[in-house]
């Protein structure tokens, strides 16, 4: 594992703690973690599920379908 995949996960985890927790900062956190790591398909999920749960419906959508277009069997 390299460097930037790590350090792409431990800011997803950060944003999916603040998600939780209702605060906005965690999609920015989200997007960052995806730059780093464009093709995680955990971090996308997760950025999905963090978009849904802040009410962003219609990024939690474009995330799920940037989610399926790389990853179509999962």
């Amino acid at each position: 594992v390299t460097r930037v995949p790590r350090l792409a996960i431990s800011i997803a985890n950060v944003a999916r703690v603040a998600s939780k927790q209702g605060d906005p900062s965690s999609l920015s956190r989200f997007d960052a973690a995806l730059r780093l790591a464009p093709l995680d398909a955990r971090i996308a999920l997760d950025a999905a599920e963090g978009s849904l749960r802040l009410g962003h419906l219609e990024l939690a959508a474009a995330s799920l379908e940037r989610l399926v277009s790389q990853a179509p069997s999962m």
